[in-house]
């Protein structure tokens, strides 16, 4: 795998596949490496992109082309996010762009904690690093809440340092965390304590 040495002194561990003018940038969520899209990438690059799309369930042609479609295909996470970019007529070829978070398999793993922020600075040194231009965002779990604070500090409004995505995809994810989650990284704070070696 290729090592980008960014300009913060973060390497990032990242690979980049396919040929074409837009690319999908896909940010991963919590302890997920490069390999979680092992084995979505492939299957991405051959159906290519396409232009308009309806959200999942609510298309012209109805629900039940919806569910019908599910039943055949799997009603899986990935199944839904990536209807989004599969094709059945006129694909677009382009590039496929996974990486490892920091912290994450290959890429450093400077001293926490780190922020949404921080992992989203990374994400835009890497876009402006490989010089992407022509881009979606896709982001799930924690990947998701990268993507959104990347989008709102540095792709919209008249602060923007990076090119702005051509359509963001979230899945699994949240802006700020409810009790529910708020609890359960309480829960693993206080079980990193307990079994961090001594």
């Amino acid at each position: 795998m290729p090592l980008l040495q960014l300009p913060n002194n973060i390497t990032i561990n990242y690979r980049l596949e396919g040929e074409g003018p837009e690319t999908v940038v896909l940010v991963n969520g919590l302890a997920d490496d490069l390999e979680t899209w092992a084995v979505q990438v492939p299957a991405l690059l051959k159906a290519g992109f396409r232009e308009g799309w309806s959200v999942w369930g609510a298309t012209e042609t109805g629900e039940e082309q919806n569910a019908d479609r599910g039943r055949k295909f799997g009603t899986g996470l990935m199944d839904k996010m990536f209807s989004r970019f599969f094709s059945a007529s006129d694909p677009k070829k382009g590039k496929a762009a996974c990486f490892d978070n920091r912290g994450i398999g290959a890429s450093s793993s400077p001293p926490g904690p780190y922020s949404a922020i921080m992992l989203a600075t990374d994400v835009r040194a890497l876009i402006l690093s490989l010089n992407v231009t022509q881009y979606h965002l896709l982001g799930v779990s924690m990947g998701g809440m990268i993507a959104q604070a990347y989008v709102l500090e540095y792709a919209i409004g008249k602060q923007r340092t990076a090119p702005s995505p051509l359509s963001v995809t979230l899945a699994c994810t949240y802006a700020a965390p409810g009790p529910f989650c708020t609890r359960m990284f309480a829960l693993w704070a206080d079980m990193a304590q307990i079994l961090r070696p001594t």
